[in-house]
């Protein structure tokens, strides 16, 4: 849910100083507002105000019953996981926090804002190259974080969502705030995001070989990192995915780190999709036994087939491996041909695995 936008450019406008919880005259009443209509049970007094300073948790929360608002931008913070997590198991179930950043397309369009047209282009080229991708690749992060004793990373709203969501949160509500979000919160759990969360560009993906054999298949990224995260309200593919995440899965493209996997004989350039755990289940009985007697592919029986429904679905991978069955070499290239065909040249979709088995 989105409340109305507040009258400030930033938050960090308001004041310099460490805002204390018995002194809300501090805080925007827009702020105050927004957490009053949004925090059921709870007001804005009940809660623990934070802009900019450290702050003892286990005394400071020992007076708010609400929980925390720490409104210290995420996008400056060194370690925001480790952040959210020590928020996060401070509070109790039930309690709120209060957090804050700035989108990557608030930060873009803020730079084109202040800058002339060419001058925009390089400033928004550069601070992409230094802010966003410098801290992901493991070779520059920590040159970056030594270079940048405050970082100022750019990091897309759904990443934000997603790793307050992972650190044990549910999204109550947000608020845009000038160029930068509000985000109310409620503890529901513990942290439950893995000790080594991956959001570089590569990824490994569990799936299910020949011979129920247990692959990790190494793909592009095509999400935000963290959107995994997001609850049934973000379910939808088009909110998580990047717009360059979503270019390469409409060719395919996001597969290409896995031709490796073609090498190692654990996959084959044309076969049915190497399935999730979820996906496989969802498959009949006959069919799943049948799948597990072929290596997998990169390109699937459906991107020739363009199947309409699940049961089209199934039936296309079935009569791929009926003909793989009388003569594997003509099936794979007839189906390859047709596949690149309908992808590169027609440009048609059908209905994609991840429309009813999730990608």
């Amino acid at each position: 849910m989105e409340a109305s936008q507040g009258t400030k450019d930033s938050l960090s406008g308001t004041t310099g100083k460490r805002v204390r919880r018995d002194d809300l005259s501090l805080v925007d009443d827009s702020l105050t507002e927004f957490v009053n209509d949004h925090a059921a049970g709870f007001s804005a007094e009940d809660l623990h105000w934070n802009l900019s300073s450290k702050i003892n948790l286990k005394h400071e929360l020992s007076t708010a019953p609400g929980g925390l608002a720490d409104l210290r931008c995420l996008n400056k913070l060194q370690r925001i996981n480790r952040h959210l997590k020590r928020i996060s198991l401070s509070l109790e179930k039930g309690q709120l926090m209060v957090s804050r950043f700035e989108s990557s397309r608030s930060r873009r369009d803020r730079i084109y804002r202040r800058y002339p047209a060419v001058i925009r282009q390089v400033q928004f080229a550069a601070d992409t190259f230094i802010n966003r991708m410098l801290p992901k690749l493991g070779p520059t992060r920590g040159i970056y974080y030594r270079l940048k004793k405050v970082p100022d990373r750019i990091l897309s709203e759904t990443e934000c969502l997603g790793r307050i969501a992972s650190c044990g949160f549910d999204i109550v509500a947000t608020m845009k705030f000038g160029t930068e979000t509000v985000v109310l919160a409620r503890k529901e759990s513990d942290p439950r995001y893995e000790k080594a969360p991956e959001y570089g560009p590569l990824q490994m993906v569990r799936r299910i070989g020949r011979k129920n054999r247990r692959l990790k298949i190494a793909t592009f990224r095509t999400t935000y990192p963290f959107a995994e995260f997001l609850g049934k309200h973000e379910d939808d593919d088009s909110s998580k995915k990047s717009t360059l995440g979503r270019w390469l899965t409409s060719y395919g493209l996001h597969y290409l780190p896995a031709l490796r996997h073609i090498v190692r004989r654990e996959l084959k350039l044309v076969g049915v999709k190497a399935l999730t755990k979820q996906e496989y289940n969802r498959h009949p009985e006959w069919l799943q036994n049948e799948r597990l007697r072929y290596r997998p592919g990169l390109i699937q029986p459906h991107h020739a087939d363009l199947p309409e429904s699940e049961i089209e679905f199934f039936t296309s991978e079935a009569n791929y491996l009926a003909a793989y069955r009388q003569n594997p070499i003509r099936t794979d290239i007839r189906y390859f041909l047709k596949a690149v065909t309908n992808v590169f040249i027609k440009k048609k979709k059908g209905r994609k695995a991840g429309d009813d088995l999730k990608e």
